[in-house]
């Protein structure tokens, strides 16, 4: 069972009206319920905006891409499609002058992902 599984479990044992606790793969943790929630808080912080691999962008299918192009700053929405076409190394170089985000970034989370060289 990986984290995300074993968080997931957890919160659904503890959240019955008659908790689940010998279903729970916190059982016998001391301090179960601080230790959960402190797992979760980790899965919820990986959750935010981070800079795509080139496999992740080439693999991915969502409705829209979060793209970043480093001359102008300019930070875009653009269909799968074109991501690819531009990942495919057709027009840009990954990386160095655009790059895809999970989710909008802010610009101190731009600013903090260093560009590649």
């Amino acid at each position: 069972m990986d984290d995300r599984e074993k968080v997931i479990k957890g919160l659904k044992c503890c959240s019955e009206i008659k908790e689940k606790c010998d279903d729970c793969p916190y059982s016998g943790v001391l301090r179960c319920m601080m230790v959960l929630k402190r797992d979760a808080l980790e899965l919820l912080k990986a959750q935010g905006p981070r800079v795509m691999t080139l496999e992740e962008v080439l693999n991915t299918d969502p409705d829209w891409v979060v793209c970043e192009f480093r001359y102008g700053m300019e930070v875009s929405r653009h269909s799968p499609k074109v991501v690819k076409y531009w990942a495919n190394g057709v027009k840009y170089k990954y990386g160095q002058t655009w790059r895809c985000w999970t989710a909008w970034p802010t610009d101190e989370q731009r600013k903090a992902v260093k560009w590649d060289d």
